[in-house]
């Protein structure tokens, strides 16, 4: 398993920090609890490197982050599940009614909410963007460039961190691609990556995915680094500016994305989850 985001060092974990937040305690309640990993998964917790453990409680400040080929998956309460694939890494916070909260710089994260009550609320921040959450099922991935969210079930609402006149938070449904990100030309250039990547790892998936092109796609009847140049290109087409930013919204086919093992991986153990 190999990734196309970048790890991140314990320089700038400084990004995650809260004003007025004070670093978790054991006297503190928690907001979630660790209930399966693989691989290497550390918890930086006031100052202190701790081994993720299974029902190892998480709190507000801590900071998880997943190794190479590593993953993990939280559950908070009854109603929110987040995994979490390698070289991620992820702050969690809690708003002022104690809720839980993500702050995400790099890395993926799956989304399984239950429909949650007026009181409750979920929202994960990445370098771009915040998305806000009722009941649904989304993926994000982030980079140091912007963010990534597919929707698989219900609807998200994201609203870009710099604010731009006259501009609402976006509403991505069931099956819709939301990207915002600084700068087009990196987002194309690690896409590229990340299909070099697929084509080295998945012969059996570049099959699939170049029998499920559409005709403009097909039709080159080339290379498969042709008709990944060409998607790439259909891609940057879809950006439109916003401010000091780049977003596209757009649907997307699953068996055509790069991360397709990693969204299988979770729709699989969600069927365990009840709801």
């Amino acid at each position: 398993m190999r990734s196309t985001t970048f790890p991140i060092s314990l320089m700038v974990l400084g990004i995650f920090a809260l004003p007025g937040q004070s670093r978790a305690t054991t006297a503190a309640a928690p907001l979630g609890t660790i209930t399966s990993f693989i691989g290497s998964v550390s918890i930086m917790r006031n100052n202190v490197s701790l081994k993720a453990r299974l029902s190892l409680p998480l709190f507000a400040m801590d900071i998880l982050t997943t190794g190479e080929e590593s993953r993990c998956e939280i559950r908070f309460g009854q109603t929110r599940v987040a995994r979490f694939d390698e070289n991620t890494t992820t702050r969690l916070s809690s708003d002022q009614t104690g809720q839980p909260n993500l702050t995400t710089l790099t890395g993926s994260i799956w989304i399984n909410v239950k429909k949650l009550t007026e009181k409750e609320n979920f929202s994960i921040t990445t370098p771009t963007a915040t998305a806000a959450i009722r009941g649904t099922i989304y993926s994000v991935d982030c980079s140091q460039n912007g963010a990534d969210f597919f929707v698989h079930k219900g609807t998200i609402g994201v609203s870009p961190l710099s604010k731009t006149q006259n501009q609402s938070a976006f509403s991505i449904t069931v099956g819709e691609q939301f990207t915002l990100v600084h700068n087009v030309d990196t987002y194309c250039s690690d896409l590229k990556k990340a299909f070099e990547e697929f084509a080295s790892l998945e012969e059996d998936a570049i099959k699939d995915f170049e029998n499920t092109q559409n005709s403009e796609i097909a039709d080159f009847n080339t290379t498969q680094n042709q008709a990944y140049a060409d998607f790439i290109a259909q891609e940057r087409k879809q950006f439109k500016s916003l401010g000091s930013y780049h977003y596209a919204q757009r649907h997307f086919d699953a068996t055509r994305l790069p991360k397709k093992k990693w969204i299988d991986w979770n729709k699989q153990l969600d069927l365990s989850i009840g709801w």
